[in-house]
């Protein structure tokens, strides 16, 4: 009866799982004399009546000689919750208890070594003789024996014997293996007193590491020399295993090579017994009968049931794939009646038309539309008319589109798109397509309008408020570094802006002002309080990449980062309502802090954070990335950075805020450029689109050509010398730039 074992075999692991681990009370010891005892761990089995099936070996068959196999344990004595165990040392075998038993005097708690098998089983003689009268008895009176355990009594052991699972594992221990042995990375050539290190979940020291230990078998079945299990102090962390065979002679002597004592005895010591285990066995064969029965009804429903799920899950995917053509749909019809408002949206007052002396019956209007799978696209040449905006630059998939004060990178077949010197992550990516680039409508009106002239969001409200969320709290410490805690962080920049902005007239409210934990739906509800404000969630995160990305959430109908579309990403959530002043708040926020703050660009991006998804406020995420890495470590956990990072928020609520409710229209509303003629007292400059900057200053004569990298100026004199300036801060009419030495020039914008 094949399957009759095999259920025979999982209820003996089912049976193993549930191994209770051994109490101080439940273990032994033995006196030695002369105050020297010897511990014993109580190592619990589960089976039929004194026996347990087990299976040793490494399960993986990376290591030939160590196969798996299975072997019968059997457990002689009773223990207090009903079971069986047999006893097994919980050190190696130290110096002074071989010196007690042996008659000799030495009080070093080192792994005795240096021993043969043939001086081990007089030993274990004179142990036995020593301590006949406090070993344990079985339940029918018989005396225990001290030996050398067998190899698959010493592996289950060192498998921590909790269950099945666990016993197959190569260690029993959660973590590094070197915070439990003594092995090659931690000894300095040479083994270490026993217990030192914390024991495996039985409460066994030692048992994979410091020295092999004598098995009492040998290394082969048709002979050889005996057999040693566990690695020692000379190990490599990767050699450490319970599988581990090692043979060894028996008469050689090592300073490797140790053992411990294993307490047993006779399992059936009368017929009486024997008779029991028969009944019991009688008893578990019927059981495992019925067991089977209702395992075959219980496969038939199963089978039935995963048919009718298969059903069930045929007509969702065709329902949801029938759901999301209608949403895409109706959702195309929206970005054509929201892209005709945007080409409608112009006005003779319109600054942009102004500048270049036209109105709006001036400007392209018939925008070609073009169909890709599905998703309406627009030529991005159309829209660089529209926007007056000239190609400078196309070099292969590259192209790049500018005016005064306005400029547009991009990459075919990207996502990535570079606007007034800020990345942005779009919703979809640009085509190539017939020696034409197009750019999704979607992303048309809902990522460059918005940015490019937030002045025209018909549904951006005043801003008097600001909700400043300051991430994780309490026992949620989110991400960790060298030099702090992520919640510690976000609250401290928190509290810091919070002054800023009361300095400069807000209301002011935290979703926590100190270091508690408050679930996301209550920070949710505090946001929601109120109408006439923004949300600024605060995060620094554990992550490969370094710099700040700024989230803004993902449009109705656009997928997450790299995934497909699907049918819960038209979604309409509560912060959708608020797509365009999402975007623009972001553009401000990152373009303020990016120039502030000395960080990689990391973009605006897209996504659907709790955070931010059911705010009906306009929300963005910040997250600043390495704050596990050292040399950003050190900068997020400086003073001066925070103060920069409070500096910066506050600067972008002013810019935003403006942006919205002047309606005036200004090309840099969220983007001060440097594009244009700035005046200083000693300084006329010009920033040109192909990012040099002319510095005429009137003390130096010609004129001297800077390149500029982020808010970095850099100068290359004829002698080789490098001079550089930091652009402090810039707004629509005014720029700060600091010098090397610390001093700093104010600039008007004069073009």
């Amino acid at each position: 009866m094949p399957f009759i074992k095999a259920i025979f075999l999982a209820a003996t692991a089912l049976a193993l799982s549930f191994c209770p681990r051994a109490n101080a009370a439940d273990n032994i010891s033995l006196n030695l004399g002369g105050g020297v005892k010897m511990d014993f761990v109580e190592i619990p089995l589960r089976g039929i009546g004194q026996k347990a099936t087990v299976e040793i070996g490494d399960f993986t068959a990376a290591y030939p000689l160590e196969s798996m196999k299975e072997a019968i344990l059997y457990g002689p004595f009773q223990t207090k919750s009903g079971g069986f165990c047999y006893y097994l040392g919980k050190t190696e075998v130290t110096e002074e208890q071989w010196a007690a038993v042996m008659g000799a005097d030495n009080k070093s708690r080192a792994p005795v070594t240096e021993i043969s098998y043939a001086d081990i089983v007089v030993f274990l003689e004179k142990l036995g003789a020593k301590a006949s009268q406090s070993l344990p008895s079985t339940p029918d009176g018989k005396r225990g024996e001290v030996r050398l355990p067998r190899e698959a009594e010493w592996e289950f052991a060192a498998r921590g014997g909790t269950s099945a699972t666990n016993y197959r594992e190569k260690d029993p221990y959660k973590g590094d293996i070197k915070r439990f042995e003594i092995i090659s990375t931690r000894t300095g050539g040479q083994f270490r007193n026993v217990g030192t290190l914390p024991p495996n979940v039985l409460g066994l020291h030692d048992m994979l590491g410091n020295v092999r230990e004598f098995v009492d078998e040998r290394y082969a079945e048709s002979g050889g020399g005996r057999l040693l299990k566990g690695g020692c102090y000379t190990s490599e962390k990767s050699e450490i295993r319970s599988s581990a065979r090692t043979e060894h002679s028996a008469s050689a002597k090592a300073p490797f090579v140790g053992f411990r004592v294993c307490i047993s005895a006779a399992v059936f010591t009368s017929l009486g017994q024997a008779a029991d285990i028969r009944e019991k066995m009688k008893s578990e064969n019927e059981e495992l009968a019925r067991l089977e029965q209702r395992r075959k009804v219980a496969e038939a429903a199963a089978a039935n049931a995963r048919e009718e799920a298969e059903k069930a899950r045929i007509h969702a995917d065709l329902d949801a794939k029938r759901k999301a053509a209608e949403e895409a749909e109706g959702l195309a019809k929206e970005e054509q009646e929201k892209l005709e408002a945007v080409k409608n949206n112009l006005e003779p007052s319109d600054a942009r038309n102004e500048s270049q002396g036209s109105t709006s019956g001036s400007v392209k209007n018939d925008w070609n539309i073009v169909t890709h799978e599905g998703r309406r696209y627009v030529l991005v040449e159309d829209v660089a008319t529209f926007y007056k905006m000239n190609q400078l630059a196309t070099d292969q998939n590259s192209f790049r589109f500018s005016a005064a004060g306005w400029s547009i990178e991009y990459k075919a077949n990207s996502r990535d798109i570079c606007i007034n010197g800020i990345n942005y992550a779009l919703c979809f990516p640009i085509l190539s397509k017939n020696g034409r680039t197009l750019i999704s409508v979607m992303d048309v009106v809902k990522t460059v309008e918005p940015v490019l002239r937030p002045q025209k969001i018909k549904t951006a409200t005043a801003v008097n408020t600001v909700i400043l969320d300051a991430g994780h709290g309490g026992q949620d410490g989110g991400a960790s570094g060298p030099l702090g805690v992520e919640k510690d962080v976000t609250l401290d920049v928190v509290l810091r802006t919070k002054k800023l902005l009361e300095q400069n007239g807000y209301n002011v409210r935290l979703t926590r002002g100190s270091d508690e934990f408050i679930p996301i739906e209550k920070r949710q509800s505090i946001a929601n309080e109120y109408s006439e404000a923004i949300l600024v969630s605060v995060h620094f995160h554990k992550t490969d990449e370094t710099g700040l990305a700024t989230y803004a959430l993902s449009p109705r109908g656009v997928p997450l980062m790299d995934e497909k579309l699907g049918y819960s990403d038209f979604t309409q959530h509560p912060g959708n309502e608020r797509d365009a002043e999402n975007i623009a708040l972001a553009t401000a926020m990152h373009a303020s802090i990016i120039r502030r703050v000395r960080l990689p660009d990391r973009g605006i991006k897209r996504a659907r954070s709790l955070e931010i998804r059911d705010v009906r406020i306009p929300a963005v995420l910040l997250e600043w990335g390495g704050i596990d890495n050292s040399s950003d470590a050190r900068l997020l956990a400086s003073s001066g950075f925070r103060d920069d990072c409070a500096v910066a928020i506050t600067t972008a609520v002013n810019i935003y805020k403006q942006a919205i409710e002047s309606k005036v229209p200004n090309a840099n509303d969220l983007t001060p450029s440097l594009i244009g003629k700035w005046q200083g007292a000693r300084h006329m400059v010009e920033y040109r689109p192909d990012h040099t900057w002319i510095m005429d200053d009137v003390e130096l004569t010609p004129p001297r050509t800077w390149s500029v990298e982020g808010n970095q100026l850099s100068e290359t004199e004829p002698e080789g010398r490098t001079t550089t300036c930091t652009i402090h801060s810039i707004s629509n009419a005014e720029m700060v730039i600091e010098s090397s030495e610390g001093k700093r020039y104010i600039l008007k914008r004069v073009d």
